[in-house]
């Protein structure tokens, strides 16, 4: 299983047949964890990615087209950073 951690307490997770693009719930399940709603299906990283992009471009508050292009960017902006592979060279 992939956990990819995105922002306001959404995160991306994987099984062996499916990527789910999760929202953090405000209630703690049956055993005291963290409860966590799942929003969409999809069965590549890709379109779990454009999901979650559509999700977070959808609800964020713009009052006009200005600030909701504003806002894409910025929202893109985030992604890349969360996204974009991070490597560590470890010299021996």
């Amino acid at each position: 299983m992939v956990k990819i951690e995105l922002m306001n307490d959404h995160r991306l997770v994987s099984d062996s047949k499916q990527w789910i693009f999760q929202k953090k719930s405000k209630k703690l399940d049956k055993y005291g964890n963290e409860d966590w709603r799942s929003l969409y299906y999809n069965t590549t990283i890709e379109s779990a990615v454009k999901s979650a992009y559509r999700h977070f471009q959808n609800t964020q508050d713009a009052n006009g087209v200005l600030e909701f292009m504003e806002g894409s960017k910025r929202l893109l902006d985030q992604f890349t950073a969360i996204l974009s592979p991070k490597f560590t060279v470890i010299e021996k």
